[in-house]
């Protein structure tokens, strides 16, 4: 029997699961910081569960996944259903979020799948990278919805595509309240293409990464 959170309902191979509820079970390990739990394609009628996470002690080394993966998975064999159960886990240093701070369920599934001793029975941690590696199209989408254009490509200048120093406010608050950096706007208006941009939040990120 399923207790604690009701949400993300999916069909797998014939029965009905609670992904929040698979999500509440896996963040209740002493080990899990956040969990998201996705139903991910591995080919044609192979559908899977796969969970990605941060932990409090951060990445796994190599040596470290073994053992990881046994302290993630063990636990959710003697509570849930063997169905239930993901079949892979993806450890990641930080979870992508969608605006609002939620984890963003639709980045995580457009990820790619990471092809190491994948198996139902002997399952593979697995290294992804940051979520600031998919800051290209986060950022497209930020410059078009403050400058009020269809689409905005890469290389395209904020100011020629009409930004200006209030827009450039709107825009840099909004930099910092989904991927939590300060941009200051002469950074802005200096570094004013999305591919620039990238590049500055990265070093930003890197430089306060202990």
């Amino acid at each position: 029997m399923f207790l604690g959170r009701v949400d993300h309902q999916v069909k797998l191979r014939g029965g009905r699961l609670e992904m929040g509820e698979i999500e509440a079970q896996l963040s209740g390990n002493p080990l899990v910081r956040d969990a998201v739990v996705l139903v991910r394609e591995f080919g044609a009628e192979d559908q899977r569960l796969v969970a990605y996470v941060t932990l409090h002690a951060g990445v796994p080394t190599e040596s470290e996944h073994a053992t990881t993966l046994a302290r993630l998975r063990e636990p959710l064999t003697r509570i849930l259903p063997a169905n239930a159960v993901p079949a892979h886990f993806v450890v990641m240093e930080g979870l992508p979020l969608t605006a609002n701070g939620k984890a963003d369920r639709q980045l995580l599934g457009a990820l790619p799948v990471v092809r190491t001793s994948f198996g139902v029975q002997a399952p593979a941690v697995a290294i992804v990278e940051p979520p600031l590696n998919n800051l290209e199209p986060r950022l497209r989408t930020a410059w078009a919805a403050v400058l009020g254009v269809e689409a905005v490509g890469d290389d395209d200048d904020f100011v020629e595509l009409g930004g200006h120093s209030l827009l450039a406010v709107t825009l840099i608050a909004r930099l910092r309240k989904e991927f939590g950096l300060k941009v200051a706007i002469g950074e802005l208006f200096e570094k004013r293409t999305v591919k620039a941009m990238a590049e500055l939040m990265r070093a930003r990120a890197a430089e306060s990464t202990p």
